[in-house]
């Protein structure tokens, strides 16, 4: 595993490595975790989940406190159960999203997907970090007492909004990510995981360095190519 593996982490080789039950139970599980914190959510903000995203959209407290009564959803919230269900979330995206990409998108062969496998296989780790200080930071600065609740100041506020938006972004990206991993790992499921695999053993430059090598080499029983213009006369 050493060269092209040493920009994958340990954990997400072992996702690549695990057979194929151990990864269906790890899908499984994390579509429950999922499941179960969207139904924790739900109660957390008393049958009125747009207004914890309201919460964490709004900016400002003019504009959480505007949107409130316009959507008719002053229920109280429970800062620490959205907390806690907003976890369960976190680690379940974080775990699909991570199983799916790191063992679909190094079966891709062009050379332009294969550059980015150390970079899209980070992607649900960015969004869950994104979102647990988001969620920290809602933890820690909105007062839930008040209805509609309010924030301890408009820049806390403005905080929470970067990186809810910051967060949504990535996971749009991460989302299309995802769909691309799960069609070629449907459609090319019988490839076997090596960590000898091109996409792991090369580096970017690597790929670009063996490509011109290719280039270059003599064909069989013929002189080596070159690319100096020959000079005639």
């Amino acid at each position: 595993m050493a060269g092209g593996q040493r920009g994958v982490p340990l954990f997400i080789r072992w996702f690549q490595g695990t057979n194929r039950w151990l990864k269906v139970a790890l899908i499984a599980a994390s579509f429950a975790l999922i499941v179960v914190g969207l139904s924790m959510y739900r109660e957390a903000t008393s049958g009125c989940p747009r207004l914890g995203v309201t919460a964490v959209l709004a900016a400002t407290n003019d504009r959480l406190a505007t949107i409130a009564a316009l959507g008719q959803c002053d229920a109280p919230l429970d800062n620490r159960a959205m907390f806690g269900s907003d976890l369960l979330i976190v680690v379940g995206y974080w775990l699909l999203g991570t199983v799916v990409i790191a063992n679909g998108w190094w079966r891709y062969e062009a050379t332009s997907l294969m550059r980015l496998l150390r970079l899209v296989i980070w992607l649900p780790t960015m969004v869950a970090f994104c979102d647990l200080i988001e969620n920290v930071l809602l933890l820690w600065s909105l007062d839930t007492t008040t209805s509609p609740p309010e924030y301890q100041t408009d820049l806390l506020a403005a905080v929470v909004f970067l990186f809810a938006w910051t967060k949504w972004s990535l996971a749009v990206l991460t989302l299309v990510v995802g769909i691309m991993s799960l069609t070629i790992w449907r459609s090319r499921r019988a490839d076997q995981y090596s960590p000898e695999h091109p996409a792991f053993q090369l580096s970017p430059l690597d790929i670009e360095d063996r490509k011109l090598q290719a280039l270059d080499a003599p064909p069989p029983g013929g002189r080596p190519r070159s690319c100096t213009p020959r000079r005639h006369g």
